[in-house]
């Protein structure tokens, strides 16, 4: 048994019985006092910790979740054009937000915010998606 493999097999019971998370610190440290990795094994004991951590948190995601975090995404990244906008081009920003309030795609939406802060112009701006939107236009 690796040394990797000892201290993974210990933190799953202790876990299930219910210890708190400073009896599960404690733990390690004492094991770590007592037994001291050479570097190589630490280094590779820390990447299989992360990766076994990381397998337990992670969770299914349905398609509704999916939907949800696009939305929220979305309403977000909006909320910060507009506020962009307002604040670095006034009113004639504002005049453009119903323009880009129709985009659905999320990555556009990010350009737009950040190409914010470095146009000049609105029209600066608009050029942003309206070459996205020609270049993705199927040919006909």
């Amino acid at each position: 048994m690796s040394i990797i493999t000892f201290y993974l097999s210990v933190q799953n019971p202790v876990k299930e019985q219910g210890l708190r998370r400073e009896d599960v610190i404690n733990l390690f440290g004492f094991i770590d006092w007592i037994m001291t990795l050479p570097a190589q094994l630490e280094t590779e004991f820390w990447q299989e910790y992360r990766d076994f951590e990381e397998s337990l948190s992670m969770q299914y995601v349905t398609s509704v979740e999916r939907f949800g975090i696009e939305k929220g995404k979305l309403e977000a990244l909006l909320k910060g054009i507009a506020l962009g906008l307002k604040l670095k081009f006034g009113e004639s920003g504002q005049d453009l937000f119903p323009e880009i309030e129709s985009i659905q795609d999320v990555s556009l939406l990010e350009a737009i915010l950040e190409a914010i802060d470095t146009a000049s112009t609105v029209s600066q701006l608009r050029q942003i998606y309206h070459s996205h939107t020609t270049d993705t236009q199927p040919e006909v």
